[in-house]
């Protein structure tokens, strides 16, 4: 059977717009943000046809100062995320698929090294973030939905050079959980970049993340690797999930050709929603001026069994293929 979802192709040029042109006394406001949308064609196995149209991605990103010691730094996110993972439809309970706030939050500085962030925090969590337009490819990861995506909490950093520290507690609400809380270092040597994280929910997931990000010419390598495991009910229910992500994105002038390839294994967690499989993802990209673009992906997903919806627990088809094109901008 064929499954097709059709996103709106939409045009639009944003201006650069300065503080004095919105009229305000604040001289170190920033807009940021980006839009993308495009059309999808999927194929799996013992699945029926779907139509839809939707904007795939809007955010607007306003952001006052980068604070000093005893100064006040403000960010915010306003807009519509409606992306989707390579697994199908996005099912994540982070992140809020309406038009609205995405994200929000204040910074103090009590000292150089020391920030504190309260409000409706993006996590440090993974190798990918939500809007699809500042990833290298149109679908999000397996590895990304067992990740946490925004919420609600306060965050300390210290950084120290080119490194940093953090340490946060959110109010986490999913199944038996309440709360939550994390740690995590984020830091350079010489040219690598690489993250380490780890986020905790009692009664419902402890997650270890490890990101490295490595420059070679015009090759970029980029690992993600998550180890899960939950609070089953059960005892005797497998617990833990592994998924691990490798990227390779490479550039030719305004030509880029990322590569994911994914390994996932959640057992009977349901954390990646299939017991074990592999994805892929090809993306050739053209980049058009400093900001626009246009890509297509072929992403294929292969279960050793037949997966589960996160939702109705029912199975799904073991293989799927998807084709995408996506046109889109960052401001």
């Amino acid at each position: 059977m064929l499954r097709v979802s059709v996103f709106a192709v939409t045009v639009l040029t944003v201006p650069s717009l300065s503080a004095s042109e919105l009229n305000t006394p604040f001289s170190d406001i920033e807009l940021k943000g980006g839009v993308s949308a495009g059309v999808f064609h999927s194929q799996h196995r013992d699945s029926g046809a779907q139509n839809r149209a939707a904007l795939a991605d809007f955010l607007v990103e306003l952001v006052y100062a980068e604070p000093q010691v005893y100064e006040l730094g403000v960010k915010v996110g306003v807009g519509s995320l409606s992306s989707r993972t390579v697994l199908g439809e996005l099912s994540n309970e982070f992140g809020d698929l309406n038009a609205g706030l995405q994200y929000g939050w204040v910074t103090v500085k009590p000292t150089h090294a020391l920030s504190i962030e309260l409000g409706k925090l993006a996590t440090n969590v993974g190798y990918e973030v939500r809007p699809s337009y500042a990833n290298t490819t149109i679908a999000l990861s397996g590895v990304w939905s067992a990740q946490p995506n925004f919420y609600t909490g306060v965050r300390a950093n210290y950084t120290l050079k080119e490194n940093t520290a953090y340490v946060e507690v959110e109010n986490y609400q999913r199944d038996r959980a309440t709360h939550a809380w994390g740690v995590g270092w984020r830091g350079r040597t010489g040219e690598i970049d690489y993250g380490i994280n780890y986020f905790n929910a009692p009664g419902d997931r402890r997650l270890y993340d490890f990101v490295l990000t490595i420059p070679a010419d015009e090759v970029v390598f980029g690992l993600n690797l998550n180890y899960v495991r939950t609070e089953p009910l059960s005892k005797i229910q497998d617990d833990h999930g592994l998924g691990i992500a490798l990227y390779v994105l490479s550039r030719v002038g305004d030509i880029e050709l990322p590569v994911r390839v994914e390994s996932l294994r959640d057992g009977n967690s349901g954390i990646y929603g299939l017991e074990h499989g592999w994805t892929l993802a090809v993306t050739p990209t053209l980049n058009m001026g400093k900001t626009g673009f246009t890509r297509a992906e072929l992403t294929y997903v292969s279960a050793g069994d037949s997966p589960r919806d996160p939702l109705t627990l029912k199975e799904k088809p073991s293989t799927n293929w998807t084709v995408a094109m996506q046109v889109g901008t960052q401001f």
